[in-house]
């Protein structure tokens, strides 16, 4: 839509400056995307969708160059409703400076595609809405395919490795 490799990738132009300036008219795109839609987003995806550091190559909780640690699925009504209860599904990311932990928390998933990646970095994510107005979040990882979630929020937490401030 906005930042994925696909967005502003020229095919067969090798022009660093055209692709570097699609790429920063994408990010604009994009934040005004979150603004315009700033209501229709529940505060805490909204919070990490618009997080100056997510693409700030520099800042150690960035998820570029992270890699996936752990999922967990977890259904509120188990044992004693199967499948009745909302899903949620936890992801843990160590940072690309080995650091710290992106812990994700996605609220009532509703649906997701997950490919199996083996160790591969995560090159860029994006955070928007879906079709029917819930929360999207698009994982982009080279050479694997994208991991698509769908549900009603998102909660995030930076946890640094001990005896690192990051």
């Amino acid at each position: 839509m906005f930042t994925l490799y696909a967005d502003w990738q020229c095919k067969n132009s090798g022009d660093v400056e055209i692709e570097i300036a699609q790429i920063l008219d994408g990010h604009r795109r994009y934040k005004a995307y979150l603004l315009e839609n700033r209501d229709k987003f529940p505060e805490s995806a909204f919070s990490l969708a618009s997080a100056e550091w997510r693409n700030n190559f520099n800042d150690h909780r960035a998820p570029h160059d992270s890699w996936i640690c752990d999922i967990n699925f977890h259904d509120g009504a188990l044992p004693r409703f199967p499948g009745s209860g909302c899903r949620d599904l936890r992801l843990v990311m160590l940072g690309a400076y080995h650091d710290g932990h992106l812990h994700l928390l996605y609220r009532d998933v509703e649906s997701f595609s997950m490919a199996a990646t083996g160790l591969v970095q995560i090159h860029r994510d994006e955070i928007r809405l879906s079709e029917t107005g819930r929360v999207l979040h698009e994982i982009e990882f080279l050479g694997a395919p994208n991991w698509l979630i769908v549900c009603s929020d998102i909660e995030w937490e930076w946890r640094p490795l001990p005896g690192n401030a990051g």
